[in-house]
């Protein structure tokens, strides 16, 4: 009778695995990776709101998924648009056929003008202005400060996603270069140099459309008669009294 004894046998091996990669120019990413981001760009504001321009690197796909998450939005070939007011966010995420996705995030600026404020607590929290110079956030309200552009950042209670915005305030700040004049003639004036009192003398001679007072000009007419009346008047006794001695 044969006995054949069976037992278990752990064999290791090593394996070669080739890897085929295309490296970008710039040699840092793959020439085609997997994840993408969509090209995002924001017109002028008007009346009807912002016009969003989402440009992917390929078309849209034609099908449910996709038609579903843009149907917000007029669609045609690789770009996807749309009229969103001031302030308003979306994020929107493709797959492609090949097995890559494609994402977006949309946050419309916001264009104020020097001294306005928008209301922005219930559009997100934690919100923090990159040059607080040109505005301010409180308790959820903007305040445009000075003419400029920054950024905002904050978490949408919409989908508790960071978004950034870009704040663009326009508006003059002759407002400040006002201030500096007053305050250099100010300077002058202490200096002693009697600019500052010449200046307001000036000024006050002129009206606030920019021409002369006619009040000043009547009044520097007759100053500026005056003497050559009263000359006229002592030749002309001279005269009389020269003509009276002769006839004597």
């Amino acid at each position: 009778m044969w006995r054949i004894n069976i037992h278990n046998e752990t064999k290791t091996k090593t394996f070669k695995l080739n890897w085929d990669v295309t490296i970008s120019n710039d040699g840092n990413e793959p020439a085609n990776p997997t994840n993408k981001t969509a090209t995002v760009t924001y017109g002028e504001p008007t009346d009807a709101g912002v016009l969003v321009t989402i440009k992917f690197s390929q078309n849209i796909p034609d099908i449910a998924e996709a038609k579903k998450k843009l149907k917000d939005w007029n669609c045609s070939g690789d770009t996807a648009t749309r009229t969103m007011k001031q302030g308003a966010i979306a994020a929107i995420s493709l797959n492609y056929e090949d097995g890559s996705t494609e994402s977006a995030k949309v946050a419309v600026p916001l264009t104020l003008e020097i001294g306005s404020k928008i209301d922005f607590s219930k559009n997100a929290t934690n919100l923090k202005i990159e040059n607080t110079d040109i505005a301010t956030i409180e308790n959820g309200i903007v305040t445009a400060k000075a003419a400029g552009e920054t950024k905002m950042t904050g978490i949408a209670t919409k989908n508790s996603e960071e978004y950034t915005w870009t704040i663009k305030v326009k508006g003059s700040n002759d407002g400040n270069s006002e201030n500096n004049e007053n305050n250099k003639n100010n300077k002058n004036n202490n200096n002693g140099n009697g600019q500052n009192s010449e200046n307001q003398s000036k000024s006050s001679n002129n009206e606030k459309d920019g021409t002369i007072s006619t009040s000043k000009l009547a009044k520097t007419g007759s100053a500026s008669v005056a003497p050559i009346f009263i000359a006229l008047i002592v030749i002309a006794t001279i005269s009389f009294i020269k003509y009276k001695k002769s006839n004597k």
